[in-house]
């Protein structure tokens, strides 16, 4: 549990003072703490450091500007989680996972122009936007976002 306490403060530092080696940092404690978890013995603390780890490689890759590696470092740590949720289950982490895939791909696809990666996002973005609106939550932000995406993949077509 240090690790993913100390990765959780740095995240914190990180994000306050857009301080990438804070980031980096972080990722790091996230990584040793997923050396200890598992998701069949620890499935609560393995879920919220894969979950702290996809978040921060986000986060860095917004930091970094055009940094594609990392935020396909995200995006597949974010399926190694979504692969453990159940959404009928823990709707509220099935959400909060499509919501932050659907941010990285996003960027993907702005970064590359490519279609499908727009694609994948605004897939990604409608199942959060349906995992909130089943808790009650509000989607006026995702309806926003994912209108301004289907735009931007009209200008792309076919």
């Amino acid at each position: 549990m240090t690790q993913n306490n100390f990765a959780v403060a740095l995240s914190a530092i990180a994000s306050r003072l857009d301080y990438a080696e804070a980031s980096e940092q972080s990722i790091a404690a996230y990584r040793a703490a997923l050396e200890v978890y598992t998701p069949e013995a620890n499935p609560t603390e393995w879920l919220l450091a894969q979950m702290g780890l996809a978040n921060e490689l986000v986060a860095l890759g917004f930091m970094r500007g055009d940094d594609r590696a990392t935020l396909e470092m995200a995006i597949a740590e974010h399926r190694t989680a979504l692969a453990q949720v159940d959404p009928a289950n823990d709707p509220h982490d099935w959400g909060l996972l499509h919501q932050s895939m659907a941010l990285a791909l996003d960027a993907l696809a702005q970064q590359t122009g490519d279609a499908a990666t727009l694609d994948e996002a605004m897939a990604s973005a409608g199942i959060g936007r349906e995992s909130y609106a089943a808790q009650g939550l509000g989607t006026v932000d995702f309806d926003a976002w994912i209108a301004e995406m289907t735009a931007r993949r009209t200008a792309l077509a076919p």
